[in-house]
């Protein structure tokens, strides 16, 4: 037990990046089908096949999104120069202007984050005050971006049942390895790693629509 604890308190590239990620791929996986036999429902949506028409959405999947969600949910433990606060601002912004469309709760939330985000900008005492603060109750925050991450993905879906809501577990579960990541390694990392976990459903879809559909 205590070896296994210091793998997750040290750098060991071959665990983080290799074990950890490949049970996370087995637990998506796992999921994927078990929803699929329990609730009889396909394998892949239409949507996602069409997504292999369109080198844009193909973009937006693999590149940009894990880029802006990245910053948005894993921004929060790598505040610690001006580049990444004003990243981590911009990414968060895409956010709210995404998923919030009321605007008696964008605008304070908007107005916070401006004001958060200029203070970090200009006072390096509060910055690293900030820093400290989040690197204290890391676990809080970690759950905490993880569950915002995983519901995020709600929208993804036309319909809010069992299925939809069993589907997003995984994405909490991504989001628990993807913030770990970033904390112990740099948010570049943890950017590579959301890149490669979507790929491989994307792989999958290539797979099932030239020999599952044949």
């Amino acid at each position: 037990m205590q070896m296994l604890s210091n793998k997750f308190l040290k750098k060991d590239w071959t665990f983080d990046f290799i074990y950890l990620f490949l049970i996370l791929i087995v637990i998506n996986i796992v999921f994927l089908i078990s929803t699929y036999l329990i609730f009889n429902k396909p394998l892949f949506q239409a949507d996602d096949l069409k997504l292999l028409r369109t080198p844009e959405k193909l973009l937006m999947a693999v590149i940009i999104i894990p880029i802006i969600e990245e910053f948005s949910m894993r921004g929060l433990f790598v505040v610690n120069n001006k580049l990444n606060i004003i990243l981590w601002t911009l990414c968060l912004i895409a956010i709210f202007f995404t998923f919030i469309s009321q605007s008696w709760v964008l605008t304070p939330l908007m107005l916070g984050l401006i004001t958060l985000s200029l203070i970090l900008f200009f006072n390096f005492e509060f910055r690293r005050t900030f820093n400290r603060f989040i690197s204290n109750y890391f676990l809080f925050f970690l759950c905490l971006t993880s569950i915002v991450f995983g519901l995020l993905h709600l929208s993804n879906y036309p319909i809010l049942d069992t299925h939809t809501v069993l589907k997003i577990f995984p994405r909490i579960l991504g989001g628990f390895y993807l913030g770990y990541i970033a904390n112990k390694y740099g948010i570049k990392y943890s950017i590579l790693m959301h890149c490669i976990n979507n790929t491989i459903p994307l792989l999958m879809v290539v797979c099932y629509q030239y020999f599952a559909i044949k």
